[in-house]
């Protein structure tokens, strides 16, 4: 009878180990699991996180540029003006050289006539 006992005590310190082990593995996927959609969740988080500084980011940028060029603007106004100005004051001494080159050159043709 003691083999008995002794067959019936292995197995079934055979099949608790088995169950224990098998819920361990349970237990241990069920805390994986849980672990990987918490993590997926923060990953998920830090995007939008991520997606709403960078649109912030990037509207600061626009309001800077403009505020930039608002403040800049009057100035580039005046020089395009002044550039204007002086395009015309160029062009305008411009046509008085060219008609007294060609008074002056006219004028030295007539002498080579006059002298042939």
């Amino acid at each position: 009878m003691n083999f008995h006992w002794s067959l019936a005590l292995l197995v079934s310190l055979l099949i608790g180990s088995a169950l224990g082990f098998l819920a361990y593995r349970l237990y241990r996927n069920w805390i994986r699991n849980t672990a990987e959609e918490e993590a997926t969740e923060i990953v998920g988080d830090a995007k939008a996180e991520l997606e709403l500084q960078e649109l912030e980011h990037k509207e600061q940028v626009q309001e800077i540029e403009l505020e930039l060029w608002t403040k800049e603007e009057r100035e580039l106004l005046k020089t395009e003006e002044h550039i204007a100005e002086l395009e015309e004051i160029f062009s305008e001494k411009k046509q008085k050289s060219d008609n007294a080159y060609s008074q002056e050159r006219q004028k030295l043709l007539s002498l080579e006539a006059d002298v042939v």
